[in-house]
């Protein structure tokens, strides 16, 4: 038996809101968010 996992990749410019649309999105349909942020340096 195969598992589905569906991604959605959400892009934009500096301070257009990604972060709070993927945080609204995920809670809304239950879903992991991966906070591409967390995973490189602060520089």
């Amino acid at each position: 038996m195969s598992k589905k996992f569906v991604t959605i990749l959400i892009m934009g410019v500096t301070g257009s809101g990604k972060t709070t649309v993927a945080k609204l999105l995920s809670q809304k349909i239950n879903a992991f968010l991966v906070e591409a942020d967390d995973y490189h340096s602060k520089k």
